[in-house]
């Protein structure tokens, strides 16, 4: 079982997602509210789509770029809403798993 976990601030808490084994887990510091109850929804509806042929690299171009009013600059960039996070997230996922399949070969 391989897993990895990457953080992003957002303007709603810090969000943390994890790759393992194909599956995607997520959870934003302010459990409880309902930005955190949208990332549990979009992570349980990005699971069913890797499932069904969706490749991390589609999700994740799907999903940035979404705005709401709580965007903030951290790590150098712009986040502009948990969804948002959740793409910049996703696309470190599939770096990180291209690089370790290429290193494998």
């Amino acid at each position: 079982m391989t897993s990895t976990t990457y953080s992003i601030r957002t303007g709603c808490g810090t969000l943390h997602l994890t790759y393992v084994d194909g599956e995607i887990l997520a959870h934003l510091s302010r459990g409880g509210s309902c930005p955190a109850a949208v990332c549990h929804a979009m992570v349980r509806t990005l699971n069913i789509a890797l499932r069904h042929g969706a490749s991390l690299g589609e999700c994740a171009r799907e999903l940035k770029g979404i705005e709401c009013p709580n965007a903030l600059w951290t790590e150098g960039r712009k986040v502009t809403s948990c969804i948002d996070a959740i793409g910049i997230l996703l696309e470190k996922v599939e770096v990180r798993r291209t690089k370790d399949v290429s290193c494998a070969a």
